[in-house]
């Protein structure tokens, strides 16, 4: 009796251990996955998205990456937050809807858990992607993990950075956003910011980033309504269109711009 209760507590603990949330540390590539994007002709103007997918979970408490995959058609470069990682039955969100839209994908997980990459960012493009990296934000509260993701994207010649990023709610939201802002605005342009900055328009750090000189916001730009904490931002790019896009495949809309490509061979 006493080996099996000493079998179960260690047997518990070992449960236990698993389920821990764990960061899931920095990392770096050359390419996404998924096949080589189609030869396109030379463009003169780029469609972006960013959005919180939920994990998938709808408004009315169901779950369909077929209804998130219906918002993504039409995009060369979307930004994706709260997306599950692999499991034993399936691979990661990010894959599936890489295959559904028919663009290459990458996941970049914040965390680890259960013994493998559980939650996190991902990214989706029809357009050559040059390099990739995931760098982990500041994080106090040691439970919720965050981090940029970034990736350095051909455009008809034009070489875009790429910033994905999902800051937290609570405690570590100010430190994180601070680091985002520095980050996003030391970047070459042309580049774009897409993510989930759990802070609307009248929130001081966003207010500095968004009045920052070069720093431009295509929703307000376009009279863009219903956006609460979502956002796409830009340097070094001129906005065509913008807008946003609410449904019931998550509980934040899908948010979204059209930018003009400048000329040149930026990057190379």
């Amino acid at each position: 009796m006493l080996c099996l209760g000493l079998g179960a507590l260690m047997g518990t603990g070992a449960v236990w251990q698993v389920s821990l949330r764990r960061p899931a540390g920095p990392a770096e590539g050359t390419c996404l996955h998924g096949g080589p994007p189609a030869e396109r002709t030379t463009r003169k103007t780029l469609r972006v998205a960013t959005y919180n997918i939920r994990r998938g979970l709808g408004s009315n408490g169901k779950r369909s990456l077929d209804r998130i995959a219906t918002q993504l058609q039409g995009f060369d470069l979307i930004g994706l937050n709260e997306v599950e990682g692999p499991t034993l039955w399936r691979p990661d969100q990010t894959e599936l809807l890489g295959r559904r839209t028919g663009l290459m994908w990458l996941f970049a997980p914040t965390e680890r858990r259960w013994g493998g990459e559980h939650f996190g960012n991902g990214i989706l493009s029809g357009l050559p992607v040059r390099g990739w990296r995931r760098v982990p934000l500041p994080n106090a509260t040691g439970n919720s993990y965050r981090n940029m993701l970034f990736a350095r994207v051909d455009c008809s010649g034009v070489e875009i950075h790429l910033l994905i990023t999902h800051v937290d709610l609570r405690r570590d939201r100010r430190g994180q956003l601070r680091r985002v802002a520095e980050t996003f605005r030391s970047l070459p342009e042309p580049a774009i910011l897409l993510g989930d900055l759990n802070a609307s328009a009248d929130d001081p750090q966003v207010r500095a980033l968004v009045n920052a000189p070069g720093v431009a916001d295509p929703v307000a730009e376009t009279g863009g309504l219903g956006r609460k904490s979502d956002w796409i931002l830009t340097r070094g790019l001129r906005t065509v269109a913008a807008g946003v896009n609410p449904s019931d495949a998550s509980d934040h809309p899908l948010v979204w711009a059209e930018l003009e490509v400048p000329p040149g061979n930026t990057g190379r």
